[in-house]
């Protein structure tokens, strides 16, 4: 493993997405060993799968699992390569695309779309983050044991930080530390091609889709694209199920619930980005793209 830089930790204001899920999105726990640094993934030994085998007996990090992950993983992995991949980038540039990951859950996105960025040949710098203690310690278990499948022969120009934590409030980024400053800075030292925010909008108080939007506003480089995940209300209205969820979600917290997809688009046009695309996925999400 080479060690390229190390990583700190911020702290987040708002709860994940993950680790709040109804109890059919329930997590599964299994251990995976521990280590926190940013790796290329050049000279490690590459098994079968992507994945060393979660029996080690080295085992003393607790990896989570999200069917709900598992299941939306794939479905967002088509769009993310058929539709916002050519927004970003031409065939022939060998640049690595900068992709922050906001509320990244347990690992499980992680895992695959680094996996599949991979297979298809394109660098990468990917920046993983999430609020919940024990989804960040699940994504530094992932990215520790993390490998690439036999057939990468681009391993050494895919790179994976060490999973941190990003505090939003409504002007972005609340750098709580000299510490926090520091990982900012570096993360945000050059303009970042993409920002992946998957369940969180609606699990997290308005303030944080507000620094979220400010966050893109001022680290995505020109042409850059913001991708948003989950439920939504359109003109007010939605499915049973998702109306049911926003209820669920208030009773929780008031300052949680379904947003309004044309309320957060406002925001976006605030901050000078335009949503491009809404795609609907399964499940009753929407996945929408900010430019």
């Amino acid at each position: 493993m080479q060690l390229v830089s190390k990583r700190a930790l911020l702290f987040l204001a708002f709860p994940s997405s993950r680790a709040i899920q109804s109890s059919s999105h329930s997590l599964a726990f299994i251990h995976t060993p521990q280590n926190s640094t940013f790796t290329s993934l050049n000279n490690r030994a590459q098994p079968s799968c992507p994945f060393k085998s979660k029996s080690n007996t080295a085992m003393n990090m607790v990896t989570m699992d999200s069917p709900s992950a598992q299941r939306n993983k794939d479905p967002i992995w088509q769009v993310i390569q058929s539709t916002i991949l050519p927004m970003l980038r031409r065939e022939d540039d060998e640049s690595p695309l900068r992709v922050l990951e906001i509320a990244g859950g347990c690992g499980v996105h992680t895992e695959h779309f680094v996996t599949e960025l991979a297979k298809k040949n394109i660098a990468v710098d990917w920046y993983p983050t999430d609020p919940d203690p024990a989804s960040l310690q699940s994504l530094k278990a992932r990215v520790d044991v993390f490998q690439l499948p036999n057939d990468v022969t681009c391993g050494d120009a895919i790179k994976i930080s060490t999973p941190f934590s990003l505090k939003l409030g409504a002007d972005g980024v609340l750098e709580d530390s000299d510490e926090s400053s520091k990982i900012v800075s570096d993360v945000g030292s050059e303009p970042l091609n993409l920002i992946i925010c998957i369940n969180m909008i609606h699990i997290s108080p308005w303030d944080a889709t507000l620094g979220l939007f400010k966050v893109a506003s001022e680290h995505l480089k020109s042409g850059g694209v913001l991708m948003t995940y989950g439920p939504y209300k359109v003109n007010g209205a939605a499915v049973e199920s998702n109306m049911n969820f926003d209820a669920n979600l208030k009773s929780r917290n008031a300052d949680w619930g379904v947003r309004d997809l044309e309320r957060v688009q406002v925001v976006a046009e605030d901050n000078g980005l335009k949503i491009v695309k809404v795609q609907e996925m399964p499940a009753n999400n929407l996945l929408c793209i900010f430019q």
